[in-house]
């Protein structure tokens, strides 16, 4: 009886599914072709085999129908559906700190009319030029205000800052400010973000900690 069990059980186990993960498969092979062209030209071509008939042919015709191939359900890392711009603390004209956010994809350096009065900021309002949002509208600036001093702790610089009249933000720091700073940025996959920048006129650095 302990016989007939036995054989019964490797009979299960000989029809039992073989689970094969198919990126864990060795890598195919890669097979060079040499021919001649009908010009008589030596010709040579690469062929690379299929991963999991390289595996199949390793194998018994019988085990083949027990080959179950699936793909691994570990997860990876994905980028985020949206993440916020980082914003760093300015000190603008040597009147009050504002929040200045970082947007490398803007080509100007712009303040909304009200930042720009409350940091006493004057404008030549005969410089002015269109620009277009994101959402396509286009709409005229105030003006600009030509060499405004801007200070990043021990980093001073002076930019061209673009007036706008009604701006969803107060002050953005577009590629100009990267520019003259030769700015570098180090992100994290948890979010958190440093930027280095040097005074143009010193040669000194400074490393600032953005946040949303």
């Amino acid at each position: 009886m302990l016989q007939d069990d036995s054989l019964e059980l490797e009979e299960q186990l000989s029809e039992a599914p073989v689970y094969v993960v198919i990126n864990s498969l060795e890598a195919p092979a890669k097979v060079c072709n040499e021919h001649l062209d009908p010009m008589g030209q030596y010709l040579q071509t690469w062929q690379v085999n299929d991963a999991v008939l390289q595996y199949l042919e390793k194998l018994s015709p019988a085990e083949h129908k027990r080959q179950v191939f699936t793909i691994s359900s570990e997860e990876v890392n994905a980028a985020r559906d949206m993440a916020t711009l980082r914003v760093i603390p300015a000190l603008i004209n040597k009147v009050c700190e504002e929040e200045a956010l970082l947007d490398s994809g803007s080509q100007i350096v712009s303040m909304s009319r009200e930042a720009a009065g409350t940091c006493k900021i004057t404008w030549d309002p005969e410089l002015t030029i269109n620009i277009q949002s994101a959402n396509g509208q286009i709409t005229k600036t105030c003006g600009l205000a030509k060499n405004v001093p801007f200070n990043f702790g021990n980093v001073a610089i002076h930019l061209q800052v673009h007036v706008i009249e009604q701006a969803s933000y107060r002050v953005l720091l577009g590629r100009p400010f990267d520019v003259i700073t030769e700015s570098r940025i180090a992100n994290s996959t948890e979010g958190h973000q440093f930027i280095s920048i040097t005074d143009p006129n010193t040669g000194e650095h400074a490393s600032l900690s953005t946040y949303p």
